[in-house]
């Protein structure tokens, strides 16, 4: 399977605004996602079956939690896009936003892998197909590809050491001894 490769202009740019980007993907992958424990529970004629869709079709088994990954995605992706700041209109994506989308969903699908086993482009297209009315933001098609190798342990890195820095921050911040 041959999958783009070629980086974007700007990938490394939302480390700008690091804190704002960390600070939505912390939010998102602290919420509890309930299994579904029967098939019973779970209809799938309803009209939002969305993300339980990898419950019930394992069409990506080598990616842990598919459905984890979708729903965590859908959060961010709404977070991002309903985001208004001076020159952004809600219900778009700047390329910062964009660029931290794609960095996180090559994260997420790669886990401790080295390689993914799947393209990064073609996962977020299964998405848009089973949440048809939910992914309406035609600019993040262009931007999503697999991060090289290094790259994304360079921007994995990178992303660490800013964490790093704010826990430093915080721990001067409070008055404690570090």
């Amino acid at each position: 399977m041959t999958c783009s490769e070629e980086p974007k202009k700007g990938d490394y740019e939302f480390f700008e605004d690091y804190e704002y980007y960390y600070g939505r993907a912390k939010d998102t992958e602290n919420k509890y996602f309930p299994e579904i424990s029967h098939e019973l529970e779970f209809c799938p004629d309803e009209e939002h079956m969305g993300c339980h869709y990898f419950l019930i079709n394992d069409i990506y088994p080598k990616i842990e939690f598919p459905r984890i990954i979708c729903e965590q995605f859908k959060k961010i992706y709404n977070i991002l896009s309903n985001r208004t700041k001076t020159g952004k209109k809600a219900g778009t994506l700047q390329n910062n936003d964009c660029a931290f989308l794609n960095y996180w969903l090559n994260d997420k699908l790669r886990g401790a892998n080295t390689d993914i086993p799947m393209c990064v482009k073609d996962f977020y297209q299964k998405l848009k197909t089973i949440n048809e009315n939910y992914f309406q933001i035609t600019t993040l098609d262009d931007k999503l590809y697999n991060i090289k190798k290094h790259e994304l342990d360079n921007m994995r890195n990178l992303y660490d050491l800013y964490n790093i820095k704010d826990k430093i921050n915080e721990v001067q911040g409070s008055g404690c001894e570090v």
